[in-house]
């Protein structure tokens, strides 16, 4: 989805298809025949030659003509395999440095979407090229070309651990293990993205029997007084489906089918990478680079950070949020734009030579928004529960969880208790001290009540300086000890309260009742019953507990 780029002039394919193979009766061709083809592509003057078979062998007839072409051909480069079953090169090329290896590299779904630059020989500090490398920088020597390693400053070499190299008019920067998409990839060697060619065809092409026939298509001639191999690269590699390697590709469309449009020649792929290096040493012609893990990450947390943003922003427009559907295709809208905006600038940024993270920055837009709608909704859940000054459950919430403890310990068939709490002579102390070290009064009250209860019970604002408490699975026993320690811990905490006829610290008075749960019975007779028992310790003098059992509540006149 790119605009059309013009063949690379530079880079002619001379392929070999089923129709050779069966035009010359044979696989593989004989070293005279090879040798024919040599002689006569050496004979247009390109200025290199790629050889893409592998012949380590002799076969049959003409070993000395073949070998000759070797000795005489010193812009002839041959190929060989290192990686699984490694393949020799001819002795002779190899020998004269003539020589690259074919190998590609593919991600783990099959798709070769990396070049292989170079490989450290092992055991030394020596690099071997690619037959891509060889080819293009034998082409671009003649061009006074030349590839310069990129020196880097101390201070940089700290924070990125990268090769560089400048060959022409670009800057190559070795593939990191986690640029771009990847996640700890296999990064050996030397690669590099493959920014591939709008089409994946896209150079002259001439099959091997119309080349030694004679039948030169009209497209190759770019001048009528010379050869039309002059001064070209040149790449002879198969084609043909039984004979030659095919590999998957980004143009691959369906690779589970086994056919020409889903993989492509290997010879072809080695064109693209040769083309990649000439071009963009010539012309400058965009590389696919990453941005750096630290900014990607930037990048990433830009979008969480504008989804979160935005979620937020529609969630406390009033208008919107008396308006539930209207609020949803906001919501809507805003992803839709979301994926859009970043579609646009990832194809933008890749038409310039970028791979910009899109799947993953939109979803951390996406996730973001949604989290954000989930925390607005908590929030509004607890100030729905949960009371504004002390922080504890109010009584609405209180009234709803009691019903399911309830039931709860009635199928458990355990009992189930409820402590009333009332801060002595509270009016007093707010009208002697004032509201705002009366509201202090409060929650340094339910903080120490907090600390003696269970993370299974319930502790809830019952009313201005009344509190209640919800003791699952607890006894009369049990209450009561927790209702006198409450009423030591409070007044263990020596708030002042001159106003008090009780004590001149600030002291609760606590009602209890207990009961087992059955069917029959009624939670809002416990909390009678427990608001008796407040009321007949608030009688007996405060600060102090008082029981009071489960009693059925009179019936209604």
């Amino acid at each position: 989805m790119r605009s059309r780029e013009v063949k690379d002039p530079d880079i002619v394919v001379i392929t070999i298809d089923e129709e050779d193979l069966q035009e010359f009766g044979q696989w593989p061709f004989s070293d005279k025949l090879l040798a024919q083809l040599l002689n006569k592509v050496k004979a247009q003057e390109p200025r290199v030659i790629g050889l893409n078979l592998f012949r380590n062998l002799p076969v049959e007839t003409g070993k000395s003509e073949l070998e000759e072409i070797y000795r005489t051909t010193p812009n002839l480069i041959g190929a060989k395999r290192t990686v699984g079953i490694e393949i020799a090169p001819p002795k002779i090329l190899e020998e004269s440095g003539q020589v690259g290896f074919s190998d590609v590299i593919a991600d783990p779904d099959g798709t070769i979407r990396r070049a292989l630059v170079s490989i450290n020989i092992q055991g030394t500090d020596l690099a071997e090229n690619s037959l891509s490398t060889q080819l293009a920088l034998t082409f671009l020597e003649k061009d006074g070309i030349l590839p310069e390693e990129v020196q880097k400053s101390r201070w940089w070499s700290l924070f990125d651990k990268r090769k560089y190299f400048r060959l022409g008019k670009s800057v190559f920067a070795q593939l990191s293990r986690n640029d771009g998409g990847y996640v700890r990839v296999d990064h050996g060697g030397f690669q590099l993205l493959l920014n591939y060619r709008i089409d994946p065809y896209n150079f002259d092409m001439i099959s091997m029997r119309n080349f030694m026939e004679g039948n030169i298509p009209p497209r190759l001639v770019r001048d009528v007084n010379q050869p039309i191999l002059k001064d070209r690269l040149v790449l002879i590699g198969v084609v043909s489906d039984s004979s030659g390697a095919r590999l998957y590709t980004p143009f691959s469309k369906n690779k589970s089918e086994d056919n020409k449009g889903s993989t492509m020649p290997g010879v072809f792929v080695h064109a693209h990478a040769t083309s990649q290096l000439v071009r963009a040493a010539k012309d400058g012609r965009p590389l696919l680079r990453v941005w750096p893990q630290e900014a990607e990450w930037f990048w990433l947390f830009g979008w969480a950070i504008a989804g979160a943003g935005i979620r937020w922003y529609l969630l406390n427009i009033e208008t919107l949020n008396r308006r539930v559907l209207t609020q949803n295709a906001c919501l809507g809208g805003v992803l839709a734009a979301g994926a859009i905006a970043l579609v646009g600038f990832g194809y933008s940024s890749f038409l310039i030579g970028f791979w910009v993270p899109m799947v993953s920055a939109y979803a951390a837009f996406f996730l973001a928004a949604m989290v954000m709608g989930s925390y607005h909704n908590h929030e509004l859940q607890k100030l729905a529960t949960l009371d504004g000054l002390t922080q504890i459950a109010n009584r609405r919430y209180f009234e709803e969880y009691l019903y399911k403890i309830w039931w709860k310990c009635e199928r458990e068939k355990r009992p189930i208790s409820l402590i009333m709490c009332d801060i002595d002579h509270f009016k007093l102390y707010n009208d002697h001290y004032g509201h705002q070290l009366g509201d202090r009064c409060l929650q340094q009250v339910v903080a120490s009540i907090q600390q003696t209860l269970r993370t299974s019970d319930l502790m809830a604002r019952y009313g201005g300086e009344e509190f209640v408490i919800i003791l699952p699975k607890t006894d009369k026993g049990g209450a009561c000890h927790v209702a006198n320690r409450i009423c030591q811990t409070v007044a263990e905490l020596q708030l002042k309260h001159d106003k008090s006829p009780t004590s001149p610290h600030i002291t609760v008075s606590c009602g209890v009742s207990s009961v087992e749960a059955h069917s029959q019975l009624s939670p809002v007779e416990l909390i009678a019953s427990a608001d008796k028992a407040l009321y007949v310790a608030k009688a007996e003098g405060r600060n102090r507990t008082s029981f009071r059992p489960y009693q059925n509540l009179p019936p209604l006149v």
